[in-house]
């Protein structure tokens, strides 16, 4: 049988790389947990649009609960918006049409419809009026999110087949607080970062 001895300095050594490796494990682990907290705890009060039709993962909004909305133009706008239907069919609601319904469906959302957007209006994220309050930075539509005390910006990106809406801690491509997917089932040209 062969036998290495270990001086007191190697046991220090592998306690002190066993230890960093468990906090390495830990951080991750309740960063995670933070993250994931902190979109659940806004994922029912934010949710996107495409046109008038609105998706969030909320089944209890009613007719007459008001949302701001933000565009992605340039200067980005905001609007004022309300419920005006619950449950629309394909017909009202783009995300609910055959190639589409079955993916964005999966992903929880619940979808109305609204009234208030101008009829050029194309897509923008909806928060939850009594719950956020919505400031300008250099042309872009900010909210504080986290509760920082500091802009969080909404943006918007497009991957192969769908839009993501984010918004982002402290800069336009700061790490998402919130982010949502919405698929449309044809290809377009990518440009998420």
């Amino acid at each position: 049988m062969l036998h290495i001895g270990l001086t007191t300095g190697d046991n220090m050594k592998k306690l002190l790389i066993s230890f960093m490796f468990v906090s390495v494990l830990v951080g991750c682990s309740l960063s995670e947990q933070h993250a994931s907290t902190q979109q659940g705890s806004n994922s029912q009060s934010i949710g996107w649009l495409d046109k008038e039709c609105l998706a969030i993962r909320n089944p209890n909004f009613v007719i007459g609960d008001q949302f701001t909305v933000v565009d992605f133009s340039m200067p980005q706008q905001q609007f004022n918006v309300e419920i005006v239907s619950e449950s629309p069919d394909e017909e009202q609601c783009a995300p609910l049409i055959d190639e589409r319904k079955v993916i964005n469906l999966d992903q929880g959302f619940t979808f109305y419809m609204v009234d208030g957007l101008p009829t050029d209006f194309d897509s923008g994220i909806a928060l939850l009026k009594s719950d956020y309050v919505i400031s300008n930075v250099n042309g872009y539509q900010t909210v504080d999110l986290n509760g920082d005390k500091k802009p969080d910006f909404l943006s918007q990106c497009f991957s192969s087949e769908g839009i993501h809406f984010t918004v982002n801690d402290g800069a336009v491509n700061g790490p998402a607080l919130w982010a949502s997917y919405y698929y449309l089932a044809y290809d377009l040209e990518a440009n998420c970062p």
